[in-house]
């Protein structure tokens, strides 16, 4: 999976440089800014699709801000951290 994000984001970055380069060689005299720019915002759709898609098959998983610190595999609250803050 991670692959396929690298590989999306690299694509992303090459269509954003060609409609630049495009830009400054044809000076907008031609549609291949247009088409260029027209591309990455396709992939942006793309991405964004595959990761909503990816995080409800459960093949991405995000992680807690307050990672569990009493290794029993549940995550704590910001309320639960402060109030272990407060004991010290």
């Amino acid at each position: 999976m991670k692959i396929i994000l690298i590989l999306f984001l690299v694509a992303i970055c090459v269509s954003l440089f060609t409609g630049l380069f495009f830009l400054m060689k044809d000076e907008g005299k031609s549609r291949r800014t247009a088409n260029a720019l027209t591309w990455r915002v396709g992939l942006q759709i793309g991405l964004i699709i595959v990761l909503i898609v990816a995080f409800f098959m459960g093949w991405l998983r995000p992680h807690d801000v307050y990672p569990d610190q009493s290794g029993n595999g549940t995550a704590q609250t910001q309320e639960q951290v402060s109030g272990e803050r407060g004991k010290n």
